[in-house]
């Protein structure tokens, strides 16, 4: 099980905090760095090239897609779960016809976080697919 590199993109303290507690436990974490903006979280990729990004779509200096059409046009590598309150079917689609590997949302999909990083670390992107 490889051992990852993960970037949370989130501008909620009490959701940083949420999702470190979640993947404290799940031992396939090597190193999470945290990013309050779209800027810090770009400074932090061109530092540490982080295997997955956790990205909030409604940040204070971005919103939107955009950020995640950037990271997918500059950053192909990373794999990319969106986190987000915005609730819908349509978002959910046009995020992953943008590329990203998963779509959560905040409310109710949490729990599901270790499962799928877990699968990232064993490199098994069929789970993706499905999640």
């Amino acid at each position: 099980m490889k051992k990852i590199t993960l970037l949370i993109i989130d501008d909620s303290l009490v959701v940083q905090a949420r999702i470190k507690d979640l993947l404290d436990d799940i031992g396939v974490i090597k190193q999470q760095l945290i990013a309050s903006t779209f800027a810090e979280g770009l400074s932090l990729i061109d530092i540490y090239l982080p295997d997955v990004v956790l990205l909030d779509v409604n940040l204070p200096d971005s919103k939107g897609l955009k950020n995640l059409h950037y990271l997918r046009q500059h950053y192909p590598t990373i794999k990319i779960i969106i986190i987000t309150n915005q609730d819908n079917e349509k978002y959910a689609e046009q995020s992953m016809d943008l590329g990203a590997h998963c779509f959560l949302d905040k409310s109710y999909d949490f729990h599901k976080l270790p499962a799928i990083i877990s699968e990232i670390s064993r490199e098994d992107d069929t789970f993706l697919a499905s999640a």
